[in-house]
């Protein structure tokens, strides 16, 4: 039946149709989407939702990776951006999730804050947004300039932690914080001073102080490159970090977009303006094997319609991994497409799939997963508001991306019911029928309805996720109960249908 669907996870599909932007999104066949929010959304303090979504930051609250927090930056300029948080919560009866309790955070303390675009989640459980732009003002006299920081949050709290001074001012995209819970790499979003930097915190979950090193490459064939620090004591050394970098060479990478921990400890960052990406090993004072692990040039992309030769193109952006060592491109230039690239993939060996074409005049932004890598958080950032298309999201709402907009996406199976119209399960029922337990781990769970009676034969049928019947059985009730083990061979959402006599109950389980 379905047992190839444990093996299932996000990155199982055919590419879309390479082609330049349409009003909607295209997505594979084999997924599908849930709206979460848009631009103009009341929230709970009765302000609206600030537009430009970008960094949008899944924080799991449970093991369970059924809820969580969302943490999405504005990037809005002249201290006016912000960070707005919702509670999450997936139904995982219905594979629906439930967004609720839109806060901002506070940033008066800090002065506001000045184009929040990418960030990170720390193992801790906070937020860091990366300021990309720097005001060189000093308006609450505390020798530090009044924007360019990378800038940590609590999103539990919804509160205000710190700027981080000590890892430098610059025009900051986002930053990465290692396991070790101390080392933090970022990459500056800048033509001419594009450099990688790493910050080692003195101690751990605490970034408020720490040495600065920026890299410096042997030459531009070499991969090889050194540490080198950073002076960072001062206030003026914070905002001038600048200078001393381009006195020492570093290395240019030309716009430095996400930075990103992959496979095997190495390290992946994007360069905005060439579109490469990159990846090296840190070995502690110096690096190894720094090289372009995707190149900016033409690759085939295998879809259901036969191979598409199709450019990458520039502007390569937000990067994520998934529990396959994937890696996801966002694009923020050329078609702003989302590409995922196998682990695998080589310049000699291509292995490069398009998963989405992207809204009319947006930017895909902010790529976050769930733990269990299932569910991938994302936004729209100033799609044309011209866009008239619609699309239905999973739950038949529909969605014209003519503002910015945060979706989830998943397979269709982890996300809302999809049954096959072929497969006859009647929607009305003629009693109530309820299971415990539910979620069940293997597919033992009890039937419970005021209907059953003692001695009774209830007719039971089981219908996968995918609407087939894969389960019969004859069991019998006793006092308003009947036991149900089916054995499932595969995790996913289960109808059960129960038959006595002329009536009928239905009920959904979840295996998981």
């Amino acid at each position: 039946m379905i047992a190839s669907l444990s093996a299932q996870n996000i990155s199982i599909f055919s590419s879309v149709t390479p082609s330049t932007q349409t009003q909607s999104l295209v997505l594979p066949s084999t997924h599908t989407f849930q709206l979460l929010a848009q631009f103009g959304d009341t929230l709970a303090d009765g302000s609206t939702l600030k537009t430009a979504p970008d960094f949008t930051a899944f924080v799991p609250k449970n093991e369970r990776n059924d809820l969580g927090l969302l943490a999405l930056n504005h990037e809005i300029a002249s201290m006016q951006g912000g960070v707005t948080v919702f509670d999450l919560a997936l139904d995982k009866i219905n594979q629906l999730w439930k967004i609720s309790n839109g806060t901002p955070i506070n940033y008066a303390q800090a002065g506001g804050i000045n184009r929040p675009c990418s960030g990170a989640i720390t193992p801790w459980g906070t937020v860091i947004a990366g300021e990309e732009a720097i005001v060189a003002s000093d308006l609450d006299s505390n020798g530090y300039y009044d924007s360019g920081w990378l800038i940590e949050s609590n999103p539990h709290t919804r509160s205000f932690v710190q700027k981080i001074w000590k890892a430098g001012n610059a025009f900051h995209e986002n930053c990465v914080v290692a396991p070790d819970q101390k080392t933090l790499y970022w990459g500056a979003d800048d033509f001419s001073r594009g450099f990688i930097f790493k910050y080692l915190a003195h101690k751990k979950r605490d970034l408020s102080d720490g040495n600065l090193f920026v890299l410096v490459r042997d030459d531009s064939m070499s991969t090889t490159a050194t540490w080198v620090q950073v002076p960072n004591q001062t206030p003026a050394e914070c905002n001038d970090i600048n200078t001393f970098c381009l006195q020492v060479g570093a290395w240019n990478f030309s716009g430095v977009e996400d930075v990103e921990i992959g496979p095997y400890g190495k390290i992946y960052f994007a360069s905005k303006i060439t579109g490469r990406i990159w990846r090296f090993k840190d070995q502690g004072t110096t690096v190894s094997e720094l090289s372009v692990f995707v190149e900016n040039t033409e690759y085939p992309i295998e879809t259901s319609n036969g191979t598409v030769w199709t450019k990458w193109g520039f502007g390569a952006d937000n990067l994520a991994f998934d529990n396959a060592k994937n890696l996801w491109v966002f694009q923020d230039g050329g078609d702003n497409h989302i590409w995922m690239v196998k682990p695998n993939h080589t310049a000699f060996h291509p292995k490069i799939s398009l998963f989405a074409t992207t809204p009319l005049g947006s930017e895909p932004t902010g790529i976050t997963f769930t733990p269990n890598k299932r569910y991938m958080f994302l936004s729209f950032q100033h799609p044309y508001t011209t866009n008239a298309d619609t699309l239905m999201d999973v739950t038949g709402k529909p969605v014209v991306f003519n503002r910015g907009t945060t979706i989830v996406i998943a397979r269709k199976e982890f996300l809302g019911t999809e049954i096959k119209p072929s497969i006859e399960i009647p929607a009305l029922a003629s009693f109530e029928v309820k299971l415990t337990p539910n979620p069940s781990t293997d597919g033992h769970t009890t039937l419970r309805s005021e209907a059953f009676q003692s001695g009774k034969t209830i007719d039971v049928s089981v219908f996968d996720p995918s609407g087939a019947l894969c389960y019969t059985a004859q069991v019998v009730s006793n006092a308003h109960t009947a036991s149900l083990d089916f054995r499932a061979k595969a995790k996913g959402l289960y109808v059960i249908r129960a038959k006595m006599d002329a009536e009928m109950g239905v009920a959904k389980l979840l295996v998981e």
